[in-house]
């Protein structure tokens, strides 16, 4: 743009989000309130008719709100003060679309998580109850309870290897549709990744413990006859 008269430049701050953290930061420049939409070329009137003033303490921002006012009808007692809100405040009506979503979507993933550890268990109880026979036989020829935990638990270990393989390869091309609104993170972030599939590993191994456990309790002898 041109202008009448040099600008000079007094300081440089960092990245800020003015329109919500959803919103990558845009080319900023901050300028006097003196300087009004004639001054310079490309302003917006509209930005002028209102100032916005912050105050930095370190009691209760709440507390201020009387001093503020009385400051501002020292100057000008004609000047009328609105909206007064803390930054916890603005930032609270910002996000309440986002923290929405996360209990959404945390309700769903507790449900999701909820129906895994279930058929989790569902599978391996099946699994035993139909390898029955199989875990006498064993015992029978010699081998002890502690190998028929490890057989159990290592092969519900490989069947959550799988399902978490495959779930990880699903939410990496699913969360592309909510990248909009994450925050932070990348949709195909490697420490969330990393920290879930072990989650699901741990959740899958405490669910596969209690078969696993009543298959290595078999007395040999009911397991021969079991039908």
């Amino acid at each position: 743009m041109s202008e009448s008269s040099p600008r000079r430049v007094i300081g440089v701050v960092g990245n800020v989000r003015h329109w919500g953290p959803w919103n990558d930061p845009q080319p900023t420049m901050y300028s006097s309130w003196r300087q009004h939409v004639w001054e310079y070329p490309g302003g917006r009137a509209n930005l002028h008719l209102a100032k916005t003033w912050m105050v930095r303490t370190v009691a209760d921002p709440a507390a201020l709100a009387s001093a503020v006012k009385g400051v501002v009808a020292q100057v000008d007692k004609d000047q009328a003060v609105s909206n007064l809100m803390t930054m916890e405040q603005l930032l609270s009506g910002w996000l309440v679309t986002q923290r929405f979503n996360l209990r959404l979507y945390g309700t769903f993933a507790a449900m999701a998580l909820t129906l895994a550890v279930l058929g989790v268990y569902g599978v391996m109880s099946y699994f035993v109850s139909q390898r029955t026979r199989e875990f006498g036989i064993r015992m029978a020829l010699g081998a002890g309870r502690k190998d028929i935990l490890r057989l159990v638990l290592r092969q519900a270990i490989l069947l959550s290897l799988v399902g978490i393989a495959v779930g990880v390869a699903c939410s990496v091309a699913l969360t592309q549709l909510i990248k909009n609104q994450l925050f932070g993170v990348t949709p195909t972030d490697p420490i969330t990744i990393v920290v879930v599939s072990l989650i699901l590993a741990l959740v899958s191994l405490i669910a596969s413990y209690l078969p696993a456990r009543r298959a290595a309790k078999v007395n040999p002898l009911v397991a021969l006859r079991y039908e």
